[in-house]
């Protein structure tokens, strides 16, 4: 019996308290209007027992005042029904004034039973008792309110017992006992009350989350179809292109079109490329697997990486560029993320500019490095602004240009400027054109800072170990190590780099695809290797999310391998060497 009492004080958050109190006003007075009907019915039929023992003066006083409280409070509750604001002093009246009336009812025990036949008086007082306990269920959301009634209703109903006969002490102990029970009852309605509001209020909540959740996943539903569409139809042109330049670099002998050729073939293959790798951006902005290594960066350095060959193609195009770069400049970021955001950027400018300039600017302002590419293409209107950062979103002015592209590398950039702590900004113009404006914040002029060597310089002279059971993968990355300089070993499976590790000498790097087939796995072969030659320095390269068991401190290189991201793999690799 005392296990419902702390639930009481279970009203914590105002809407909680709220939802509470309404719906207690709500049981009150959807009570109140049965209670009514009984009072005033019963107290009509008592008058068979009282009229002739009493006479119909004295009961026509006491039925006119039930009569009168019973009818005149329900009017009163009717109106305060329609309160479109109810409040815990409300609440407060409507069960005071019911625990009162209420006890009018009561008042014809010590009014009429000394006058009955003791039979009677007993009857008339077992009516009162029920009485009393039925107002557990209008007076139980108060339950101080229907312990002050008990208090006073059930002496008024015990005193005229006494005129009969002596009161036996265990009638006394009953009736204590009795209205500590309903007084706990009283608690227990209560409990049950905000309890029952509050599931009412968790299923609520829970069911908006479910609607929520599943237009989220019609959302992603529809997502992953518009991702397919585009995809396929997006990635289906360079293809085909790319299939037809092959065939005509079979079978042409004029020297000058191979060339031309092999050049379009390199653009093609950078546009699958591009495309590609947004697919696995967006993948991994899903996942949450996408982070920032953030240090200290030569802005100078990086930009002029990123403005590498962009001279050549606005001459192509018939544009200006212009640069204004300061001679020393640092920042805090991750070199291949910036690198990417601002190649984006650059190739943006550049491929929606047919005539004019593009200018590329960076200086440092109140602690931070502010870079702005700007470019008097064809620029966008306000209604593509507003959906600027959407995935696949194209705008009209990029859908009516000669353009490639799955329209997503805004919305990637932008992700990967929030990651490093940055931001991203662009004001466009239709017809114009349009200002990319990167910030980030500054850094000191001392310090280590992410290197760009070339790869070159970088491998020259070094024995490289490289396992990867797929052919075409190791022999491309087997070329551009030895174009690099490295002196290449390669491996086709895990079990024959095991087998290597029996025949001689330690490479200088050791370089693993993960899974191998046959095994073991590239994890194994690095663990074997190193085992043995504990400070050799190894590169695992995958294109997994998760990977399983990976040692905190090994690094990792995630497919399809570009240029720049390898060579940044190398440098920290030939760092730690």
């Amino acid at each position: 019996m005392n296990a419902p009492a702390p639930a009481v004080n279970a009203v914590e958050s105002p809407a909680l308290a709220e939802l509470v109190l309404r719906r207690s006003l709500e049981h009150v007075l959807g009570q109140s209007r049965l209670g009514c009907i009984t009072a005033v019915v019963v107290s009509a039929l008592l008058g068979t027992v009282f009229v002739p023992n009493v006479g119909w003066l004295s009961y026509g006083l006491w039925f006119g005042a039930v009569a009168t409280g019973f009818i005149t409070r329900q009017i009163w509750f009717e109106r305060l029904r329609k309160t479109p604001t109810p409040s815990e002093q409300h609440l407060l009246w409507v069960t005071g004034i019911s625990a009162v009336t209420g006890w009018l009812v009561i008042l014809c025990v010590p009014l009429f039973t000394p006058s009955l036949p003791q039979d009677e008086a007993a009857f008339v007082f077992a009516l009162m008792i029920s009485w009393i306990a039925a107002a557990v269920a209008v007076l139980g959301v108060k339950p101080r309110i229907y312990g002050l009634y008990l208090c006073i209703a059930l002496p008024t109903a015990l005193y005229p017992m006494t005129t009969h006969s002596g009161v036996p002490p265990i009638l006394l102990v009953a009736m204590a006992l009795g209205g500590y029970l309903m007084f706990r009852m009283s608690l227990g309605i209560r409990a049950l009350l905000v309890e029952a509001v509050s599931t009412g209020q968790r299923s609520e909540v829970l069911a908006q989350d479910l609607d929520r959740a599943m237009q989220q996943q019609k959302a992603a539903f529809l997502a992953r179809s518009r991702f397919l569409a585009a995809a396929s139809h997006d990635l289906r042109q360079p293809i085909h292109a790319l299939s037809l330049l092959v065939n005509v670099l079979k079978k042409t002998h004029n020297e000058a079109r191979r060339v031309e050729v092999v050049g379009e073939i390199e653009r093609t293959s950078q546009s699958i490329q591009s495309m590609f790798r947004s697919l696995l951006d967006m993948a991994q902005i899903d996942a949450d697997s996408m982070h920032a290594t953030m240090e200290r960066l030569d802005l100078l350095v990086l930009l002029q990486s990123v403005l590498a060959g962009c001279a050549d193609r606005c001459a192509d195009k018939g544009l200006q560029l212009h640069t204004d770069l300061p001679s020393v400049c640092f920042a805090q970021g991750d070199a291949i993320l910036l690198e990417r955001v601002l190649r984006n950027l650059l190739d943006n400018a550049v491929k929606y500019t047919r005539a004019g300039r593009v200018s590329v600017s960076a200086s440092v302002q109140a602690g931070h490095v502010v870079i702005e590419l700007t470019d008097t293409g064809v620029g966008m209107s306000a209604q593509d602004l507003d959906h600027l950062y959407q995935p696949f979103h194209r705008g009209a002015s990029s859908r009516g240009s000669a353009t490639d592209g799955l329209g997503l590398g805004l919305a990637i950039a932008r992700h990967m400027i929030e990651l490093m702590g940055a931001s991203l900004h662009i004001e466009s113009v239709l017809g114009q054109g349009t200002t990319a404006t990167v910030t980030l914040k500054a850094a000191s002029q001392s310090g280590r800072v992410a290197s760009t060597e070339e790869p070159t310089a970088l491998l020259a002279g070094l024995r490289v170990l490289m396992v990867e059971d797929d052919a075409q993968a190791r022999l491309a990355l087997s070329l551009w190590l030895q174009e690099s300089g490295a002196q290449v070993q390669t491996a086709a499976s895990g079990q024959e780099a095991i087998e290597l590790l029996q025949q001689g000498d330690a490479p200088d790097l050791l370089l693993a695809d993960l899974t191998l087939d046959p095994g073991p796995d590239g994890l194994s072969v690095i663990a074997a290797w190193q085992d043995k030659h504990p400070s050799l320095q190894a590169l695992l390269i995958t294109g997994e999310d998760h990977i399983q068991g990976l040692p905190p401190t090994q690094p990792v290189l995630r497919k399809p391998v570009v240029p720049e991201a390898l060579v940044v793999a190398l440098e920290s690799l030939l760092t730690k060497r």
